[in-house]
């Protein structure tokens, strides 16, 4: 089963996103919180890493439907727009087809052949040694 892991960057797919479409980021997941309800829900808090810079970091209360081996879905509770969010591993394929089309042009290599946690700690400031995001 897929399971969601502190630190580690997974991507996420929300329905309906931000308008009618889907909405598709990558996400560092920094904290999961069980609340014990017998209902499967949990808090998740992570980095939303392709929503407006600044105000990325996101706490959601998540009703867990179903998981299986590459995906979990989620039913996002107390969304006042009835929100669900697909969550899979973040994989190249996942970051070629979701990300900015200039970047993934400008570093196709280096998204195929690297250790992606990293790349993506690094892009996004995180401290691999931490875990906490650098300043500045």
């Amino acid at each position: 089963m897929l399971t969601l892991t502190p630190r580690k960057w997974f991507g996420w797919q929300m329905l309906p996103g931000y308008g009618m479409a889907p909405y598709f980021s990558p996400i560092r997941v920094e904290e999961i919180t069980a609340l014990k309800t017998g209902q499967s829900i949990l808090r998740l808090r992570f980095f939303n890493a392709f929503y407006a810079a600044g105000v990325q970091n996101f706490e959601k209360t998540l009703r867990v439907l179903r998981r299986h081996p590459e995906y979990i879905v989620c039913d996002i509770i107390h969304d006042d727009d009835g929100r669900m969010a697909i969550i899979t591993a973040c994989t190249p394929e996942f970051l070629i087809k979701h990300a900015d089309p200039a970047y993934v042009e400008q570093n196709r290599t280096l998204l195929l052949n690297s250790d992606l946690q990293a790349l993506l700690d690094s892009v996004y400031g995180f401290d691999n040694s931490l875990g906490d995001r650098k300043e500045g």
